[in-house]
């Protein structure tokens, strides 16, 4: 519906007019009047504003990999880059992901030595612009600027046919605060592996890896940002900060006999044992209370009010556990 079209729904549907419990309530009509009046006089002036073009736009993403090999009979190796920019339809939104890999085997007499190093680099961010259904709600007849070409911090300030206080809040003045909303990640993942052959028959096998995973995640929300509308103003700004990371440890050392008897009987045995350990560590902080035009948490109040301050918490690890197979299978053919 275009602004005329809306403002006549809104009035055919009693938005304007006072609930039957409060016929009486002169004041309040007048108050509803003046509020129809005033956005017809905008509709009648030209106002039709299309909303939808503010927060979003077309989006390419764009990717580089890079991937080399080679080595000689007793080396191999091979070495990979990855990049993509994955922009979000949201203006200011998308992604980042970066990752890298290296590949090493070495070979001598009976031994095989392998090492393979994976990392991985991932950062999000959210649009300035916030939720995308405020602007699919937005209503035509408000403008965009004010007069001077500032952006309002409210769209409208009024009451509903109810009485009840009504905030519009504009869809695009957060782009003018200096919030921030980002997530990083980071994974390093190493295993190290070597096989040794005893005999025809007889291999060990040994592997050993480690894991570490970081995530953080920041937001922060200045005082002008319209959340922030009805609350006291030491309290006004918020600034929240989270971590989470894990590392860990696992291997197992493998023996494989394997062998055929007489062209028809075959043997197969493997014997193992495991390790594995992992460590998780979470911390959560949140503060409030920004003078306004700070755009970076430097002096806020340590916690949210009537709330004690809590300590980082960190999951204690679970015990070394280990594990022992040994399968055996025969088969005649």
């Amino acid at each position: 519906m275009n602004a005329s079209e809306k403002l006549e729904f809104e009035r055919l549907a009693g938005r304007y007019t006072t609930p039957f419990n409060q016929r009486y309530n002169y004041t309040l009509q007048a108050e509803l009047d003046s509020q129809y009046n005033q956005k017809l006089a905008e509709v009648q002036r030209g106002v039709n504003t299309y909303w939808m073009n503010e927060p979003l736009r077309t989006a390419f993403s764009t990717g580089h990999s890079l991937y080399v090999e080679g080595g000689d009979p007793r080396m191999l190796y091979g070495v990979g880059l990855t990049y993509r920019k994955l922009p979000g339809v949201m203006k200011g939104s998308g992604k980042d992901v970066g990752s890298g890999n290296i590949k090493l085997q070495y070979r001598k007499g009976k031994m095989i030595f392998s090492n393979n190093l994976t990392l991985n680099l991932f950062k999000a961010y959210e649009s300035p612009y916030g939720n995308f259904s405020n602007f699919s709600r937005a209503n035509p007849y408000y403008r965009k600027t004010n007069p001077d070409g500032s952006i309002p911090r409210l769209l409208e300030d009024s009451q509903d046919n109810f009485g009840r206080p009504n905030y519009d809040t504009p869809t695009h003045f957060g782009m003018r605060c200096s919030q921030t909303n980002e997530t990083n990640n980071f994974d390093l993942i190493n295993n190290f592996q070597m096989e040794y052959a005893i005999r025809y028959d007889l291999r060990l096998r040994g592997r050993f890896g480690i894991t570490k995973k970081l995530e953080r995640n920041e937001t922060f929300l200045p005082s002008q940002h319209s959340t922030f509308l009805e609350v006291p103003i030491m309290e006004k700004g918020s600034y929240s900060s989270g971590r989470n990371d894990a590392n860990g440890y696992d291997g197992d050392l493998t023996a494989i006999y394997g062998r055929v008897f007489n062209q028809r009987h075959m043997i197969n045995l493997v014997g193992g044992w495991s390790i594995r350990q992992q460590r998780f560590m979470t911390d959560r902080y949140m503060a409030v209370g920004f003078p306004e035009h700070v755009t970076s948490p430097p002096m806020p109040q340590p916690t949210l009010p009537r709330q004690r301050p809590s300590a980082p918490k960190q999951h204690p690890a679970p015990p070394v556990s280990t594990d022992r197979a040994i399968m055996c299978m025969t088969a005649d053919s």
